[in-house]
């Protein structure tokens, strides 16, 4: 869940925060510790406790503003997922016999405001092949979204989540609700994605359930558009953006830069007098090696 990252103008530690615990020596490390804070709105109890301890927190725009408004100030915008780049090898796709598809989380605690959107899906199936699952398997997962003309998409927090890349990756067209503005950094509303409200998702899916044209279109310009990104292509992008911010002396909140000595360019934290982070339970999602490797990429879906 950790890595000493090379290829930067300095080394330093990243970790994958949630759902894992740290050994107190960690926070000691004498580089920069560039905290990764997924799941924000189920975690951020643990968040608010262990942020004081790194040096950056990165994590998605909802979640950044989440972290800023509660005093955080060196939390910065990253995209936090990414499909392993197997994914994104061309292979012959099978005959895409599901026409509406969405795999995810339907617990009622955490996913309220998302099952009333499935419950108007389902009622579809009368007409359409339509399939909604939970719990499946990567392997099966992945064929599943082979054989899908569309996969249906709702975030949680608004950010642009997992289901994007792997639905761009697999060739199916994307329904994503319309509000979310972070997945617009990586795709056109209504030329790579189909953008989706109360008040047309039934139309919409008619519309493109009815045009096999209009769907290779739309995922052959999304495919291209996002171009193999993978975990590791973000990542790189976001590590880059921060160390020429901080470079520039442009760091986003507004502050001045620090100054740092010959520690490199990401600024380092102030130690802290006392207190470690908690524990958080561990994960059985996401491999861990010296480098971050793409399968880290496949965490929990929410």
């Amino acid at each position: 869940s950790g890595t000493a990252r090379r290829g930067m103008a300095q080394e330093a530690v990243i970790i994958m925060l949630g759902y894992r615990s740290f050994p107190d020596w960690l926070w000691d490390a004498p580089v920069p510790i560039i905290g990764l804070a997924p799941d924000w709105n189920l975690l951020w109890h643990y968040y608010r406790t262990v942020a004081p301890l790194c040096d950056i927190i990165l994590t998605d725009e909802p979640g950044c503003q989440r972290f800023l408004s509660d005093g955080i100030r060196h939390a910065r915008p990253a995209c936090l997922y990414g499909c392993p780049r197997s994914w994104w090898q061309v292979a012959v796709a099978p005959v895409r016999d599901i026409d509406i598809l969405f795999v995810g989380n339907f617990h009622p605690v955490i996913q309220r405001e998302r099952l009333p959107w499935l419950a108007r899906i389902a009622k579809l199936s009368g007409k359409f092949r339509v399939l909604l699952a939970s719990n499946v398997p990567e392997v099966n997962y992945r064929d599943l979204l082979r054989r899908s003309k569309i996969a249906m998409n709702r975030s949680i927090r608004g950010e642009c989540n997992m289901r994007v890349f792997e639905a761009v990756s697999s060739g199916a067209v994307l329904f994503q609700e319309a509000e979310n503005r972070e997945i617009r950094k990586y795709l056109i509303p209504g030329c790579d994605y189909v953008p989706y409200g109360a008040d047309d998702l039934e139309s919409l899916l008619h519309e493109y359930l009815r045009d096999s044209v209009l769907r290779t279109t739309m995922t052959r310009n999304a495919h291209e558009r996002m171009s193999q990104t993978s975990f590791i292509d973000l990542l790189d992008e976001a590590v880059e953006e921060l160390e020429e911010a901080v470079r520039d002396g442009r760091r986003r909140d507004g502050d001045a830069p620090r100054e740092d000595g010959a520690r490199g360019v990401l600024p380092r934290r102030e130690e802290e007098e006392d207190g470690h982070a908690p524990d958080a339970r561990d994960a059985e999602d996401g491999a861990v090696e010296l480098q971050v490797v793409d399968e880290l990429a496949v965490r929990l879906r929410v």
